[in-house]
Protein backbone atom coordinates (compact mmCIF):
# COMPACT_ATOMS: atom_id res chain seq x y z
CA UNK A 1 0.00 0.00 0.00
CA UNK A 2 1.58 3.02 -0.98
CA UNK A 3 1.51 6.47 1.74
CA UNK A 4 -1.39 8.10 -0.15
CA UNK A 5 -3.51 5.04 -0.15
CA UNK A 6 -3.29 5.07 3.93
CA UNK A 7 -4.19 8.94 4.22
CA UNK A 8 -7.42 7.83 1.84
CA UNK A 9 -8.27 4.80 3.77
CA UNK A 10 -8.21 6.78 7.13
CA UNK A 11 -10.27 9.52 5.44
CA UNK A 12 -12.71 6.86 4.41
CA UNK A 13 -13.29 5.37 7.90
CA UNK A 14 -13.47 9.09 9.29
CA UNK A 15 -16.24 9.52 6.66
CA UNK A 16 -17.92 5.91 7.86
CA UNK A 17 -17.55 6.74 11.94
CA UNK A 18 -19.25 10.50 10.96
CA UNK A 19 -22.03 8.16 8.66
CA UNK A 20 -23.02 5.88 11.66
CA UNK A 21 -22.96 8.41 14.23
CA UNK A 22 -25.23 10.65 12.59
CA UNK A 23 -27.54 7.23 11.92
CA UNK A 24 -27.57 6.28 15.71
CA UNK A 25 -28.02 10.16 16.70
CA UNK A 26 -31.41 9.68 14.27
CA UNK A 27 -32.20 7.08 16.78
CA UNK A 28 -32.00 9.46 19.56
CA UNK A 29 -28.66 8.11 20.81
CA UNK A 30 -27.34 11.20 23.03
CA UNK A 31 -23.93 9.69 23.06
CA UNK A 32 -23.97 9.36 19.43
CA UNK A 33 -24.96 13.10 19.07
CA UNK A 34 -22.08 14.05 21.56
CA UNK A 35 -19.14 12.10 19.70
CA UNK A 36 -20.63 13.16 16.55
CA UNK A 37 -20.28 16.70 17.72
CA UNK A 38 -16.97 16.25 18.54
CA UNK A 39 -15.87 15.20 15.76
CA UNK A 40 -17.34 17.51 13.68
CA UNK A 41 -17.91 21.20 15.26
CA UNK A 42 -13.84 22.59 14.58
CA UNK A 43 -15.34 21.74 10.78
CA UNK A 44 -18.52 23.04 10.85
CA UNK A 45 -17.33 26.21 13.10
CA UNK A 46 -15.34 26.52 10.12
CA UNK A 47 -18.14 27.18 8.20
CA UNK A 48 -20.11 29.26 10.06
CA UNK A 49 -16.72 31.65 10.89
CA UNK A 50 -16.09 32.18 7.14
CA UNK A 51 -19.74 33.07 6.48
CA UNK A 52 -20.30 35.00 10.01
CA UNK A 53 -16.86 36.88 10.41
CA UNK A 54 -17.35 37.24 14.19
CA UNK A 55 -16.62 34.50 16.33
CA UNK A 56 -19.55 34.91 18.44
CA UNK A 57 -22.14 35.08 16.23
CA UNK A 58 -20.39 31.81 14.45
CA UNK A 59 -20.37 30.02 17.98
CA UNK A 60 -24.06 30.73 17.69
CA UNK A 61 -24.62 29.40 14.48
CA UNK A 62 -22.89 26.53 15.24
CA UNK A 63 -25.54 25.62 18.39
CA UNK A 64 -28.47 26.16 16.15
CA UNK A 65 -26.90 24.36 13.20
CA UNK A 66 -26.51 21.41 15.99
CA UNK A 67 -29.88 21.84 17.16
CA UNK A 68 -31.29 21.74 13.15
CA UNK A 69 -28.62 18.50 13.05
CA UNK A 70 -30.56 16.82 15.75
CA UNK A 71 -34.13 17.46 14.61
CA UNK A 72 -33.16 16.62 11.04
CA UNK A 73 -30.65 13.75 11.48
CA UNK A 74 -33.44 11.38 10.16
CA UNK A 75 -33.42 12.73 6.82
CA UNK A 76 -29.47 11.83 6.37
CA UNK A 77 -29.51 9.65 3.18
CA UNK A 78 -26.45 7.83 3.65
CA UNK A 79 -27.00 6.70 -0.40
CA UNK A 80 -26.96 10.71 -1.04
CA UNK A 81 -23.66 11.62 0.33
CA UNK A 82 -21.48 11.71 3.73
CA UNK A 83 -22.62 12.63 6.78
CA UNK A 84 -20.28 15.71 6.97
CA UNK A 85 -21.10 16.83 3.80
CA UNK A 86 -24.83 17.03 4.60
CA UNK A 87 -23.94 18.48 7.85
CA UNK A 88 -21.43 21.39 6.26
CA UNK A 89 -24.21 22.27 3.82
CA UNK A 90 -26.76 22.47 7.00
CA UNK A 91 -24.43 25.01 8.80
CA UNK A 92 -24.08 26.70 5.28
CA UNK A 93 -27.61 27.10 4.67
CA UNK A 94 -28.42 28.10 8.04
CA UNK A 95 -25.51 30.78 8.66
CA UNK A 96 -26.58 32.53 5.13
CA UNK A 97 -29.87 32.68 6.29
CA UNK A 98 -28.98 34.39 9.54
CA UNK A 99 -26.81 37.03 7.80
CA UNK A 100 -29.49 37.27 5.19
CA UNK A 101 -32.23 38.11 8.01
CA UNK A 102 -29.75 40.15 9.96
CA UNK A 103 -29.00 42.62 6.98
CA UNK A 104 -32.62 42.95 6.57
CA UNK A 105 -33.18 44.14 9.82
CA UNK A 106 -33.72 48.27 9.72
CA UNK A 107 -31.67 49.96 12.14
CA UNK A 108 -33.55 52.92 14.60
CA UNK A 109 -32.22 56.08 13.48
CA UNK A 110 -31.98 56.23 17.13
CA UNK A 111 -28.16 53.65 16.56
CA UNK A 112 -26.68 56.73 14.34
CA UNK A 113 -23.83 58.17 16.02
CA UNK A 114 -22.40 61.86 16.10
CA UNK A 115 -19.14 61.15 17.79
CA UNK A 116 -17.54 63.40 15.44
CA UNK A 117 -19.73 66.46 15.41
CA UNK A 118 -18.93 69.54 17.52
CA UNK A 119 -21.03 69.00 21.35
CA UNK A 120 -22.85 72.23 19.84
CA UNK A 121 -26.38 72.35 18.50
CA UNK A 122 -24.72 73.87 15.82
CA UNK A 123 -22.32 70.83 15.38
CA UNK A 124 -25.33 68.57 15.58
CA UNK A 125 -27.55 70.16 13.07
CA UNK A 126 -24.76 69.90 10.59
CA UNK A 127 -23.64 66.64 11.04
CA UNK A 128 -27.97 65.74 10.98
CA UNK A 129 -27.82 67.70 7.40
CA UNK A 130 -24.80 65.87 6.24
CA UNK A 131 -26.74 62.01 7.65
CA UNK A 132 -29.34 63.55 5.14
CA UNK A 133 -27.52 64.28 2.37
CA UNK A 134 -25.80 60.61 2.46
CA UNK A 135 -29.08 59.00 2.64
CA UNK A 136 -30.57 61.05 -0.33
CA UNK A 137 -27.85 60.04 -2.14
CA UNK A 138 -27.58 56.68 -1.17
CA UNK A 139 -31.44 56.13 -2.32
CA UNK A 140 -30.59 57.62 -5.80
CA UNK A 141 -27.71 54.74 -6.33
CA UNK A 142 -28.71 51.65 -8.26
CA UNK A 143 -29.95 48.77 -6.17
CA UNK A 144 -26.85 46.92 -6.34
CA UNK A 145 -24.29 49.55 -5.57
CA UNK A 146 -26.55 50.70 -2.43
CA UNK A 147 -26.86 47.84 -1.14
CA UNK A 148 -23.09 46.72 -1.46
CA UNK A 149 -21.79 50.06 -0.24
CA UNK A 150 -24.30 49.53 3.16
CA UNK A 151 -23.65 46.32 3.69
CA UNK A 152 -20.11 46.61 3.15
CA UNK A 153 -19.42 49.53 5.34
CA UNK A 154 -22.67 49.04 7.97
CA UNK A 155 -21.94 45.58 8.33
CA UNK A 156 -18.33 44.77 7.49
CA UNK A 157 -19.31 42.42 5.01
CA UNK A 158 -16.07 41.22 2.80
CA UNK A 159 -16.84 41.29 -0.73
CA UNK A 160 -17.40 37.44 -0.81
CA UNK A 161 -20.16 37.59 1.68
CA UNK A 162 -21.83 40.36 -0.58
CA UNK A 163 -21.21 37.99 -3.67
CA UNK A 164 -23.45 35.33 -1.44
CA UNK A 165 -25.95 37.89 -0.13
CA UNK A 166 -27.01 39.59 -3.13
CA UNK A 167 -26.39 36.82 -5.33
CA UNK A 168 -23.71 38.39 -7.80
CA UNK A 169 -20.31 37.46 -8.63
CA UNK A 170 -17.48 38.71 -6.39
CA UNK A 171 -16.13 41.08 -9.63
CA UNK A 172 -19.77 42.43 -9.91
CA UNK A 173 -19.77 43.52 -6.34
CA UNK A 174 -16.36 44.80 -6.18
CA UNK A 175 -17.47 47.06 -9.39
CA UNK A 176 -20.88 48.15 -7.55
CA UNK A 177 -18.62 49.23 -4.78
CA UNK A 178 -16.43 51.18 -6.65
CA UNK A 179 -18.86 52.65 -9.12
CA UNK A 180 -21.12 53.17 -5.95
CA UNK A 181 -18.70 55.13 -4.18
CA UNK A 182 -17.58 56.84 -7.41
CA UNK A 183 -21.45 58.16 -7.96
CA UNK A 184 -21.81 59.13 -3.99
CA UNK A 185 -18.73 61.01 -3.75
CA UNK A 186 -20.12 63.35 -6.89
CA UNK A 187 -23.43 63.75 -4.91
CA UNK A 188 -21.88 64.79 -1.84
CA UNK A 189 -19.43 67.42 -3.78
CA UNK A 190 -22.94 68.71 -5.33
CA UNK A 191 -25.20 68.88 -1.95
CA UNK A 192 -25.49 71.99 -0.06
Amino acid sequence: MAAGDSTVLTKDLGDAVLDELLKRTATGDQAAFGALYDRSAPRLFAVCLRIARHRRLAEELLRETYVRIWDKAREFDPAQGRALAWMMTIARTHAIDVIRIKIREPRPPDEVTLEAAEPTALGAMEARVEFEAIGRCLRELAYGERHAIVLAYRDGLSYDQLAVLLGASVETVKEWVSRGLAKLRDCMDQSP
